[in-house]
């Protein structure tokens, strides 16, 4: 592993299993949803937002929550009118893409 700045960090398989499984328990199900839709396509957080109150049956209220926490956390960005993932939502997107929600069993298991 390297410490200093702007300097690629080196990570074992058995390190980025542990850093994925810190990233879902600091991230909760709506987020993730969020983070997986921003970049696919939707223009707005209005839309992205209303997609999955309808789609997954998340009330909005909770969803816009969900993506205050997100914007505040720097992963994703709404600011100027258009739904963007910032380089740090792209990074945790591509740590947790080997995860998937087991709707049935209310936990996220590994691909």
């Amino acid at each position: 592993m390297s410490g200093g700045d702007g300097e690629p960090i080196l990570i074992n398989d058995l390190e980025l299993q542990s850093i994925s499984k810190l990233l879902l328990r600091a991230l909760n199900k709506n987020q993730i949803l969020i983070l997986k839709y921003a970049g696919n396509g939707f223009k707005t957080i209005t839309s992205l937002l209303r997609f999955l109150s309808k789609e997954f049956g998340i009330p909005l209220s909770t969803l816009k929550l969900n993506a205050k926490i997100l914007k505040d956390l720097k992963l994703i960005d709404y600011s100027l009118g258009r739904l963007s993932l910032t380089k740090a939502g792209i990074t945790v997107l591509k740590l947790i893409g080997g995860i998937c929600f087991e709707e049935n069993m209310g936990r996220w298991r590994q691909n």
